[in-house]
């Protein structure tokens, strides 16, 4: 997927398609690292997906564990 980046009165903003909006949601705080030539965006865990991922552990995690074997 491509974006774009762009200069605003506030900042830079990534212009992206509704699909990867969707995905994130408005407000969303990213991590950027670079790697090599190209830039990581990653949602930073807030408490709210801590939460879903422990209850996601607890009702599925032996499902994944015996998956990932």
């Amino acid at each position: 997927m491509k974006v774009k980046l762009k200069h605003t009165e506030e900042g830079v903003v990534l212009v992206s398609d509704q699909p990867l909006f969707d995905q994130l949601g408005d407000g969303t705080e990213l991590e950027v690292s670079p790697n090599g030539t190209s830039f990581v965006l990653t949602p930073v865990a807030d408490d709210r997906l801590i939460q879903i991922l422990d209850e996601m552990d607890e009702q599925y995690g032996s499902v994944f564990r015996r998956l990932a074997q």
